[in-house]
C-alpha cells in the first residue's frame, strides 16, 4: 500500500489527518501465502524459488489488508445491528475501514502480541476507541457467536480454516474472504457456507459467503 493510497483514504474519510505520519500501517516485508510456504508449492512459491536474487527466508506469511475493503462493505449494505470480527487483524487498517460503517460492534482477533499493540496504537491515533482487539489464536477464541460478519485475509492454513468455520454457527453469517484458494473454497462449501458474490479489486480479490 503506497503513501498515496493512505493519503487518499484518510483525507476522504477523516477530518483530522494531522496524525497521519504517526500511523503504522505500512509494511515493507515480502509476502507469501501461508499455505504455499507450508506446502512448499504454489505460483508465488515457485516464482520465489526460481528467482536468483531472492531467498525464501526473506519472506513472511503475514499480509496487510486492502483499502478496497471499503468498496466491498458498501456493496454489503451494513446495518446498525451488524457485528463484525476481523480474524487476523494485523495492524488494524481493516478495522479503521470498518469503523466508517454503522456496525454495532467491531473487533479484531490477532495472535501476535506486537501486532495487537500496533493496532491499538493506530486506532488510538485515529481517535477510534470503541473497537476491541483480542490477543488470541483463532482456534481457542470463544466468542464467534457474538458476531454475524467475519473478515479473513487468508490468515492461516486450510486445516485451521476448517476448524474455525466450524465454530461459526449463526445462520446467515457473512464471511468476507480475500485471496481465496480452491482448497479454501471447498472447505467453506463443505461447512454450510454458500458463495454469494465476488469482488475483483485492483490489488486483491474478495469472495463473499453466507452461512446457510
Amino acid at each position: 500500500m503506497t503513501k498515496s493510497h493512505f493519503d487518499l483514504f484518510f483525507r476522504k474519510h477523516y477530518n483530522n489527518v494531522k496524525n497521519y505520519s504517526k500511523l503504522d500501517f505500512e509494511d515493507k516485508s515480502k509476502y507469501i501465502f501461508y499455505s504455499e510456504l507450508l506446502n512448499k508449492k504454489g505460483p508465488r512459491y515457485s516464482k520465489i524459488i526460481k528467482s536468483e536474487k531472492d531467498s525464501i527466508s526473506e519472506y513472511t506469511s503475514h499480509q496487510p489488508s486492502s483499502i478496497e475493503l471499503f468498496d466491498v462493505l458498501k456493496k454489503l449494505s451494513i446495518y446498525p445491528s451488524d457485528k463484525i470480527l476481523d480474524i487476523g487483524c494485523g495492524k488494524g487498517f481493516a478495522l479503521a475501514i470498518m469503523n466508517l460503517f454503522p456496525f454495532k460492534k467491531i473487533a479484531g482477533l490477532e495472535i501476535s502480541k506486537d501486532l495487537c499493540k500496533i493496532s491499538k496504537n493506530n486506532l488510538e491515533k485515529l481517535s477510534i476507541n470503541q473497537i476491541d482487539i483480542f490477543n488470541n489464536d483463532a482456534l481457542s477464541f470463544k466468542q464467534y457467536s457474538n458476531y454475524n460478519m467475519f473478515y479473513l485475509y487468508n490468515p492461516f492454513s486450510n486445516q485451521i480454516l476448517k476448524e474455525v468455520v466450524e465454530k461459526i454457527t449463526l445462520p446467515n453469517s457473512t464471511l468476507i474472504f480475500c485471496n481465496i484458494s480452491p482448497e479454501n473454497y471447498k472447505t467453506l462449501l463443505e461447512n454450510s457456507f454458500e458463495f454469494n458474490f465476488a469482488y475483483e479489486g485492483v490489488i486483491i480479490d474478495f469472495n463473499i459467503f453466507k452461512k446457510i
